[in-house]
């Protein structure tokens, strides 16, 4: 009985889907209709394109159009990714995108990787330590506030509620200092895990988690519509199953962009001349054996007739 539970369980996590993909807020340059389901590993190829980079290979998403390509130049990103969810609460007239397969982060990173390193902050706060330090490096030291009164959070008992609400608080903070980053052809990250306090199976304090969060999203996208009207600001869900099935995926399937072009320094005139010259030879072999064949005797030429002969010699004898 328990494994059918399980199993149905397990079932029920797989139709739920990967995550989602939500576009709160686009400039006028770009357009998002639709609801097509967007490859994970194609969401860093999305906000290159948003950009106005060129990128390599085709994808069957059409979720996303370009009104204006000479202003995509003057367009700034901002990425929420949250790990531990599936979804998220969106304001009205977002556009929200079911996400399939893995790779989302492996994509984000190879977008980090493709644009100067100087118009990219990519704060990770997964990693709290280093997210703080990243996160001084962009809008320097700064006291952390109080988010909210919390009634189901327990920050002085767990280190995974307090870090967690610090990295709110300082996301509120940071939310008045935007124009020290919000440049054209900028992007700023804030990666963000619940995966701790998902992982304790009581449903208030997610459900309180998740609503502080879409609080801290909401302000963020109001400040945003008051000061600039070229950012892209993006939320990406990720629910466990989905960082469960990258861990068992070697890092070799899934770190590379499916439009990461193949590496220059293979010596491709050697191996080519190598495949083409076995070919000849091969091809020359099974020629001779085939001629070979053609030509033989069955009479003489054949291992019956040379062991059953009996040679003059042994007649003499007889």
């Amino acid at each position: 009985m328990l494994r059918v539970i399980v199993f149905l369980c397990l079932i029920s996590t797989i139709v739920q889907g990967f995550g989602q993909f939500s576009v709160l807020l686009s400039p006028k340059s770009l357009e998002f209709t639709g609801d097509d389901k967007l490859e994970s590993a194609y969401v860093g190829d999305v906000l290159l394109a948003a950009l106005g980079n060129a990128i390599a290979g085709s994808s069957k998403w059409t979720g996303m159009s370009v009104r204006d390509p000479f202003s995509l130049a003057q367009t700034s990103i901002i990425v929420l990714l949250v790990r531990g969810v599936l979804n998220m609460t969106t304001p009205q007239g977002a556009g929200n995108y079911e996400l399939k397969g893995i790779g989302v982060e492996d994509s984000l990173n190879y977008m980090v990787s493709q644009l100067p390193k100087e118009t990219v902050n990519d704060i990770n706060f997964t990693n709290h330590k280093e997210g703080l330090r990243k996160f001084e490096e962009c809008f320097g030291t700064l006291d952390t506030p109080v988010v909210h009164s919390v009634q189901y959070l327990r920050p002085k008992q767990y280190w995974s509620h307090k870090h967690f609400l610090d990295q709110l608080g300082l996301i509120k903070l940071a939310t008045q200092k935007l124009d020290v980053i919000l440049k054209p052809s900028h992007v700023l990250i804030y990666r963000i895990s619940l995966d701790r306090i998902v992982k304790v199976a009581r449903y208030a304090p997610i459900s309180e988690a998740k609503a502080l969060l879409a609080t801290i999203i909401a302000n963020l996208l109001n400040v945003i519509r008051e000061r600039n009207e070229s950012v892209l600001l993006v939320q990406v869900t990720l629910g466990q199953k989905t960082q469960l099935l990258t861990k068992s995926h070697t890092r070799e399937k899934i770190n590379k962009s499916p439009f990461e072009k193949m590496n220059d320094n293979v010596d491709h005139p050697i191996l080519a001349n190598i495949i083409i010259w076995f070919c000849v030879v091969f091809a020359l072999v099974i020629t001779i054996i085939c001629y070979a064949i053609a030509t033989i005797d069955p009479g003489r030429d054949s291992i019956i007739y040379r062991v059953s002969t009996v040679k003059d010699w042994t007649k003499k004898k007889h």
